[in-house]
């Protein structure tokens, strides 16, 4: 029922905190704790002030912090019943800021029955303006996890050595948000191996992205602002947790191997403006089922959809004047050259739709 999340600092702090005293140090390390966490979840809903604590309501259940002197009483209350759940009390002394009580490091385990593990990430936006403030950042946070990632705007005119910064610190996975950014490239090779890089947001400023710019990092989810222009050899090849991606209007090429072996690719939307799509653009993307080409697309390189194992269709937007599809294979505009018969297709046996127009036959890219 409950599973320990990170932290929640932002729903509950401006609530506990007015139950301390103005410029105790008891509410001063109330303020700067920043991985406070409690062991069950805290999950946004209706938050309650009354006299006998704070109550966060979500469906049936309520979590009720009730404040006594230095202690606060943390239980869930289902159905009228109040279950406690691990140690239910947690003290805090003011000693000189110790904090006392489960899990208060904001690392890894939740301890006891009641919850499970999760990293020390947050809901917080944390903003830096260079590469030297956000390796200090890094530096002060503690371990976390892939799936609780800190979220932090880099606000930059340049992200030289970038990489190396996120590498340094392996252990403190990052979602990344460059919309505040006024780069107008990413060079390439910037993240390579950034495996702490979980999501990044591009900003309309950039025009283009390099080579290898994002090669085997951590990719779960990338937003490509309306601006870029090319992606170049290899951009994202090889992010193997990465799931969709939409590449805007403003693309005219997407490179060579700029997506290949991104094997949890499901959903590739690919606006109209696009006119390029280049050698195994998709190469591998053994979980890819179905993409759709725009009218725009002029020219679509060899195996660009090569050995994507799952596809079962590719088509083409009909107004479309230099390929077409039908059932799903994808030919030239007249239909009398095959260019790729999609992997995934089950059948046994493929009919050329009018063999007295065949002109070329292509190896079939599978």
């Amino acid at each position: 029922m409950c599973n320990t999340e990170g932290d929640k600092r932002s729903n509950w702090l401006p609530y506990i905190s007015s139950f301390l005293p103005a410029n105790s140090r008891l509410r001063s390390f109330y303020e700067e704790a920043y991985y406070f966490r409690f062991v069950c979840c805290i999950i946004t809903g209706d938050v309650t002030k009354t006299s006998s604590g704070i109550i966060i309501s979500f469906l049936n259940n309520a979590f009720t912090l009730k404040p006594s002197n230095s202690e606060v009483t943390f239980t869930i209350q289902i159905n009228g019943e109040t279950i406690v759940k691990i140690s239910g009390t947690i003290t805090l002394e003011d000693t000189g800021g110790t904090l006392k009580g489960p899990d208060t490091t904001g690392g890894g385990g939740g301890g006891g029955s009641g919850g499970s593990g999760g990293g020390g990430g947050s809901s917080e936006v944390r903003t830096v303006t260079s590469i030297a403030e956000l390796s200090a950042l890094l530096a002060s946070l503690s371990s976390n996890t892939l799936q609780n990632p800190y979220l932090i705007a880099l606000n930059t005119s340049d992200i030289t050595g970038i990489g190396p910064v996120l590498n340094n610190e392996p252990n403190k996975f990052v979602s990344l948000d460059l919309s505040g950014s006024t780069i107008t490239t990413i060079p390439g090779f910037s993240f390579l191996e950034c495996t702490s890089l979980t999501s990044v947001t591009i900003p309309s400023s950039v025009t283009s992205i390099g080579r290898g710019a994002f090669t085997s990092t951590s990719l779960i989810s990338v937003t490509i602002l309306n601006g870029v222009t090319s992606i170049g050899v290899g951009a994202f090849g090889f992010c193997a947790s990465l799931t969709s991606v939409t590449i805007p209007d403003s693309v005219i090429s997407i490179g060579d191997i700029a997506f290949r072996g991104c094997t949890s690719l499901i959903s590739v939307t690919i606006l109209n403006g696009v006119t390029s799509i280049g050698v195994g653009a998709f190469r591998e993307c053994t979980s890819l089922t179905s993409v759709v080409i725009p009218n725009s697309v002029t020219n679509i390189g060899e195996r660009a959809f090569g050995n994507c194992t799952s596809l079962i269709a590719i088509n083409v937007d009909a107004a479309n004047t230099v390929y077409s599809s039908l059932a799903g294979v994808l030919y030239n505009k007249s239909k009398t050259a095959v260019h790729t018969y999609p992997a995934g297709k089950a059948a046994s046996s493929f009919s050329i739709p009018d063999k007295r127009k065949m002109t070329h036959f292509t190896q079939l890219q599978s």
